[in-house]
């Protein structure tokens, strides 16, 4: 069983057909970081291999269900909290061989968990929310300071427009945030047709062997990303 963490406030197209590939798991935190983002899963959670690294105030009933599917997680150092600096700790860009984040804000459970990637430090503490990593090193990203360290590492990314990305509260929100992969399948909450690079999004990710599944007509709509959990 694929268990699916997501923002509880996603619109309800997207949650309806999200719940239709796997067990949807609402998410949603109360007073524990900015309400905007109190429902998004890349604050909480981050995943290295098959491990997940969770912070310490996740709140208790997310953590059960976790214990109840057997999924192998680690509690993380420190808690999120109302800051940008202890709202990013967990928000790690991680792939094949690297590690992207604003180092100084990383928790460090994670980078004692790195195995043999390379740290590339980051000015974006929000570096998952704004970065999509794809099999084979290959990154999508709305930041345009990432896009210029991966492009100094001779990486392959797209950098896209976060324009018309909707995160109430703020005056867009982030391409990562909009999405979540579970093998081959790359999970759009939104359609491409209502972004300006939609057509290069969607390009970039079938030449990366990506099937692109939107879960609703509208804005794409940055809720923290979609996390697909391997579950008993």
């Amino acid at each position: 069983m694929i268990l699916i963490f997501h923002d509880a406030r996603l619109p309800q197209e997207a949650i309806r057909k999200l719940h239709d590939y796997g067990q949807g798991i609402p998410f949603l935190t109360h007073q524990l970081t900015y309400d905007p983002m109190a429902g998004h899963p890349d604050l909480f959670f981050c995943q290295i291999e098959q491990q997940w690294i969770v912070a310490p105030n996740l709140p208790i009933n997310y953590r059960m269900i976790l214990e109840q599917n057997n999924i192998d997680y680690v509690i993380g150092n420190n808690a999120v909290g109302p800051l940008t600096v202890n709202s990013t700790q967990y928000n790690v860009v991680i792939s094949d061989r690297y590690l992207l984040h604003h180092l100084p804000y990383t928790d460090l459970s994670i980078r004692e968990r790195k195995g043999m990637r390379t740290e590339l430090q980051v000015n974006q503490g929000y570096a998952r929310c704004s970065t999509l990593p794809l099999r084979g090193d290959a990154f999508l990203t709305s930041d345009v300071g990432i896009a210029q360290i991966l492009q100094k590492n001779g990486l392959t990314y797209c950098l896209v427009s976060p324009e018309s990305i909707l995160l109430p509260g703020y005056r867009y929100g982030f391409i990562g945030g909009c999405m979540g992969i579970d093998q081959n399948k790359v999970f759009i909450i939104g359609s491409l047709q209502y972004h300006p690079d939609g057509d290069t999004i969607r390009t970039f990710l079938q030449n990366w062997g990506y099937e692109v599944i939107e879960l609703y007509q509208g804005a794409l709509f940055d809720g923290g990303s979609l996390f697909f959990i391997q579950g008993n």
